[in-house]
C-alpha cells in the first residue's frame, strides 16, 4: 500500500519510533467535540505517556492540550529550536515548503 504522506514511507521504517494505541476512548470521544480524531488521540496518548512535550499546530487542538496541563510546541517552535541547534541553517525554506 502507498503511502499518501510525504515522508510517511520514512517514518513507518524508522526503528526508533514506537507506535502506541490509546486506552481511554472515552476522553478521547470527549475531546472530538472541539478538535479531530487525530488531535484527540494525540492528546490523550501525551496523557496516557506522561509525554514532556506534544507536538499541535492547530489552535482548538493547542487549547484543549493547554485545559489538560500539557507542554506543547509547533512546528515553527521545532524549526527554530532546530536553528538554534544548528540542525538548519535557516528556517525561511522549511516553512515556505510547508
Amino acid at each position: 500500500m502507498e503511502n499518501r504522506w510525504p515522508g510517511g514511507e520514512e517514518v513507518a521504517a524508522a526503528h526508533w519510533i514506537k507506535r502506541y494505541s490509546v486506552r481511554n476512548q472515552l476522553l478521547v470521544n470527549a475531546l472530538r467535540r472541539d478538535i479531530d480524531r487525530g488531535e484527540a488521540e494525540s492528546i490523550v496518548l501525551a496523557i496516557e505517556l506522561e509525554a514532556d512535550l506534544i507536538l499541535l499546530d492547530e489552535k482548538e487542538g493547542r487549547h484543549a492540550a493547554q485545559r489538560l496541563g500539557l507542554k506543547m510546541v509547533g512546528v515553527v517552535g521545532i524549526l527554530l529550536e532546530a536553528k538554534k541547534k544548528s540542525f538548519v541553517d535557516s528556517v525561511r525554506p522549511h516553512l515556505d515548503a510547508l
